[in-house]
């Protein structure tokens, strides 16, 4: 799909990326309750969600907190196994792209961290195919553009994704 095609279909659906940017933007509290974990039995779950906490508290861009709450509030309310996050590709993705970037960040002495990391970075990598390293080769590029929402194949690749946890909020 062309980034023109991308943009007519959004036009289609009538969003305004500006919209989408401004209720990001109102996301700078994480969601959470204390009893979130009661019924997450995958230890991978419970890892993930302690790491979306951490990315929440790091990042200082919006659309990252967004995907922090949307990540955070889908284990608390699911209670999703592993496998579950595997079969939500395009969430999967966030997660995926999310500890990429806090894997480079993070220094060897957070040792839980980067061995959690580490782990969940493994199995979607292996699930996947995706490659950390290129990742951060893409990301390193866009370093110092914050929250740039220019037109590019990365804006489009977001608001498609947010478009895909729209739709399963609302519809499902």
């Amino acid at each position: 799909m062309t980034n023109e095609n991308y943009e007519q279909l959004i036009r289609n659906l009538d969003w305004k990326s500006c919209t989408l940017r401004a209720s990001a933007e109102r996301m700078n509290e994480l969601i959470s309750f204390g009893n979130d974990l009661y019924g997450v039995e995958d230890f991978r779950m419970k890892k993930l969600y302690w790491l979306m906490e951490i990315w929440h508290a790091q990042t200082s861009y919006a659309m990252d907190r967004f995907h922090a709450n949307d990540i955070h509030t889908w284990i608390a309310l699911n209670k999703p196994s592993f496998e579950d996050l595997i079969q939500y590709e395009s969430r999967a993705y966030i997660v995926f792209s999310a500890l990429a970037q806090m894997n480079v960040n993070t220094p060897a002495s957070q040792i839980t961290e980067s061995k959690y990391l580490g782990d969940i970075l493994g199995e979607l990598e292996d699930a996947f195919g995706w490659k950390s390293t290129e990742l951060y080769e893409l990301g390193r590029s866009r370093k110092n553009k914050k929250d740039d929402f220019s037109g590019d194949i990365v804006f489009a690749l977001v608001l498609s994704m947010i478009g895909f946890i729209l739709i399963q909020i609302f519809f499902f």
